[in-house]
């Protein structure tokens, strides 16, 4: 958990594990879609921060929001060197996941963002201890740019926050460089 967010001296509660658990994996990510390229300023922006979160420090991220029980939403941009399709990155993040990680797909679907980008979402299951945990990754892939929105939370606190991260998907802008070179 960021320093910055700590209130008490108390042991960790399963939601600041979660925290833990969410960074851990997301540090898988950045390294595995290392290929990528490594991340560059980009314009990838949200236009409204889903209601239930508010943000907060970005570390390895474009932009990223907590909820006050630890549920997190954020979004990385990385440079697609290789020029890998949609299909590419989309098996090389489910190999990862359900291979590497052991996590359960439980959905695949077509999204695309507020600008244009056509994307893939991938939900995910996964348990920490006894606690089910509800984890998505939604991606937009351009000739240039790979950028992803990844969403989780306690299985339990899902229907609280599922309108947060349609939100999240819905509002981004994921364009860029040049639009005519981006779709």
């Amino acid at each position: 958990m960021h320093p910055k967010l700590e209130t008490s001296s108390r042991p960790r509660s399963a939601r600041n594990i979660l925290l833990l658990g969410l960074a851990l994996v997301f540090a898988a990510l950045t390294s595995l879609a290392g290929q990528c390229g490594e991340p560059r300023e980009a314009p990838v922006t949200w236009t409204a921060t889903p209601k239930g979160f508010v943000q907060s420090p970005e570390g390895q991220f474009v932009y990223r929001a907590l909820s006050p029980d630890g549920s997190v939403i954020g979004i990385r941009h990385r440079l697609n060197e290789q020029e890998g399709d949609l299909d590419f990155w989309t098996e090389v993040f489910e190999l990862e996941m359900v291979n590497g990680k052991g996590y359960k797909e439980l959905a695949k679907s077509d999204v695309t963002s507020k600008d244009g980008v056509k994307g893939r979402l991938m939900t995910f299951e996964y348990a920490q201890g006894d606690t089910p945990y509800h984890y998505e990754l939604a991606l937009y892939v351009t000739p240039k740019s790979l950028v992803s929105v990844e969403a989780a939370t306690e299985l339990a606190s899902l229907d609280r926050y599922k309108v947060g991260f349609e939100s999240a998907r819905a509002e981004l802008n994921a364009k860029l460089g040049d639009p005519k070179d981006e779709r």
